[in-house]
């Protein structure tokens, strides 16, 4: 099925530094996790036992540089030791709470992307998209549309997913170097989004949704009843690619014609809110708060006080709210009824569409 990625300027960084002692070193400073490891048969060993928070902040990180040393030793590539250190915009979530950003998407394609560059590796996007996929897929019990794997390293796009055997197909390092010279049959196609847009993003503190729960409990829904998932999924497609052909429209008339960009401005948004309903009505059937209803008067309440309309990003649930403006002064009007409404349980950040993707930074932030 497709669907539409936005891509924005908020970034995770990742850092690598050579050691001469075989060590594996993750630093994550705004965690306050240090964990020395080492590689052994194709797997990441820790030296001290984790405890719960840890294994949860260091488990993409550990399958994203546990499948690439996988890919490099099939290559005949030797190392002696590394030290990965991390910093994650804190729009991002830094503690329980999550934003629906893609952080560990995020994680996983900034560390690949990062080993590709310190290993002086030929940089195949391709490549470094396949191996994100699969790590990703492993590190979250191997469940994942891959769409936001896809938006970070591609930047904005039209996505269509791989059909998911290239992944289950996988069960020890000779299959994943095969996997990843063959050709999948996902689709991309870059399609910027329009700078235009103001966006604002709230965070909800010490509230989440599990989004790897909620995929299963949508799965069970498929399985029981394939017939009504078929219908809801098929009816969110055609709703997709019309909100597609209308974005391709925006950006043409962007500059040409004031009067027909306005015209399908709103024809944008009707169609990106019929897609919305029928997500919402996927989470009903599923026994899932894809769009729990506090949140359906949140949005509505939002659009009054000056959003041109308002999405609950990611997954759904209660992992954050996002407001698209037209106005800076209807996004401030925006955030202050959010803090109004919400105090200290919700942070506000202003993001900015970022078409870029994965990239090689001058520095590491301090």
């Amino acid at each position: 099925n497709v669907s539409y990625v936005i891509s924005v300027n908020k970034r995770v960084f990742v850092s690598i530094k050579e050691r001469k002692d075989k060590k594996i070193i993750f630093r994550l400073s705004q965690f306050k996790i240090l964990k020395e490891g080492y590689f052994k048969r194709g797997q990441i060993f820790f030296r001290e036992k984790l405890n719960e928070k840890e294994r949860e902040y260091l488990k993409f990180l550990k399958s994203a540089t546990e499948n690439f040393l996988n890919f490099l030793s099939l290559k005949k590539k030797n190392f002696l030791g590394f030290e990965i250190e991390t910093f994650s915009d804190p729009a991002f979530g830094l503690r329980k709470e999550k934003s629906g950003l893609g952080a560990s998407a995020a994680v996983v394609c900034a560390t690949i992307g990062a080993l590709f560059y310190f290993f002086d590796l030929k940089i195949d996007k391709e490549k470094i998209l396949k191996l994100s996929h699969y790590a990703h897929f492993q590190a979250q019990g191997k469940i994942g549309s891959g769409f936001d794997i896809s938006a970070v390293v591609f930047g904005s796009q039209e996505y269509v997913r791989f059909s998911p055997f290239f992944l289950e197909k996988i069960k020890n390092k000779n299959d994943l170097f095969d996997a990843l010279n063959k050709k999948w049959d996902f689709r991309i196609r870059k399609i910027d989004f329009l700078q235009n847009f103001l966006i604002l993003f709230g965070n909800f503190k010490g509230v989440s949704s599990s989004s790897s729960e909620m995929v299963k409990k949508v799965m069970t829904f498929k399985e029981k009843n394939p017939k009504s998932y078929k219908k809801i999924i098929s009816d969110l497609n055609r709703a997709n690619l019309k909100t597609i052909k209308i974005l391709e429209k925006l950006n043409f008339y962007y500059s040409k014609n004031k009067k027909e960009y306005q015209r399908y401005l709103f024809l944008f948004k009707k169609n990106f809110k019929k897609a919305d309903f029928l997500r919402k009505k996927l989470g009903k059937k599923s026994g899932v708060e894809i769009e729990p209803q506090k949140l359906s008067d949140l949005i509505k309440k939002t659009e009054k006080k000056g959003a041109f309309w308002a999405t609950l990003p990611g997954a759904g649930g209660w992992d954050g709210i996002c407001a698209l403006c037209l106005t800076k002064e209807d996004l401030k009007r925006v955030k202050n009824f959010w803090q109004k409404s919400f105090g200290r349980k919700i942070k506000t950040f202003e993001i900015f569409v970022d078409n870029q993707g994965i990239k090689k930074e001058e520095s590491f932030p301090l």
